[in-house]
Formats: C-alpha cells, sequence, structure tokens
C-alpha cells in the first residue's frame, strides 16, 4: 500500500553456532547424532527462567478442560493462573503461563463465533431483502450445510 512506512525492528538474530545434526542408518534402522557443537555466542536462560520459554509450556488436554470449564463458569482468567500455580507449586511445575489462557480462551471463543457468523450474516441479508425490492442475494450451501 503506498504510503504505509513499516517501523524498523531491532534484529535479534545472533548466528549462534551451536547445533545438532541427527541422521539415519537406513541399513541398520537406528538414528544417530553426525554432528553436535555446543558453541552458544549468547546468554543461556537461567533454570528459574526456562519455564518461560515457548518450547518448554504445554497446555494438557486435561488443563484445556479444566480452564474452559473454570472459564465457562466465569471465573476470571488471572483466578484461575493463581489456582493453577497454587496447585502446581510454581510455574516450572504447571508448564504454562497466564498469556496461554488468554490465547486460549480467545481461540476457542473465536471458533464459537465462527460457528454462528455465518448464519448471523445470512439472517441480516435475509432481512434486508425483505425489507428492500432492490437489493439482490444469491447462496450456494453444501450437503452438510456448511
Amino acid at each position: 500500500m503506498e504510503g504505509r512506512k513499516c517501523r524498523l525492528r531491532p534484529e535479534t538474530r545472533c548466528d549462534c553456532g551451536a547445533h545438532m545434526v541427527v541422521k539415519l542408518d537406513r541399513e541398520r534402522g537406528v538414528w544417530f547424532v553426525a554432528s553436535f557443537v555446543d558453541d552458544h555466542n549468547h546468554a543461556m536462560a537461567r533454570p528459574d527462567e526456562v519455564c518461560f520459554l515457548w518450547s518448554h509450556r504445554r497446555i494438557g488436554d486435561g488443563q484445556r478442560a479444566e480452564i474452559l470449564a473454570m472459564e465457562a463458569a466465569g471465573i476470571r482468567k488471572h483466578i484461575i493462573m493463581d489456582n493453577f500455580i497454587s496447585r502446581y507449586g510454581s510455574y516450572d511445575k504447571c508448564r504454562l503461563i497466564r498469556r496461554d489462557i488468554y490465547n486460549l480462551c480467545c481461540r476457542e471463543k473465536m471458533k464459537l463465533i465462527a460457528k454462528g457468523d455465518a448464519e448471523t450474516a445470512v439472517g441480516i441479508m435475509r432481512s434486508r431483502k425483505e425489507k428492500d425490492p432492490e437489493f439482490f442475494l444469491s447462496m450456494c450451501v453444501t450437503r452438510k450445510g456448511d
């Protein structure tokens, strides 16, 4: 788009050389480490910070069901998080942060809105067609009604 400006973002890549290459020996059917370099050129996360890394956070099926049930009951999201922390004892044992709960609830809400969204739009169009003879409406519905 013309006239649109993008803000400059800071460079966050550090070209760290640490890597591990894993290969499959097809004859023996065994995976092996072909190359391993542990030379990092950046500071590593401290043990008390590791639980906040994206790779270490997971919402289990049981936790997911419990979060959605609490949210449906009207319990606020920060209280849900406090409940999990008090039950598990710490963030690292809980394996999620408050933002994960907000994101999960938002995704579920969007799914609910998306299901009824098309029906709402069609209803508005049909009512407009009844009021305005000049309005044209044409739809195609699949077998399932999707």
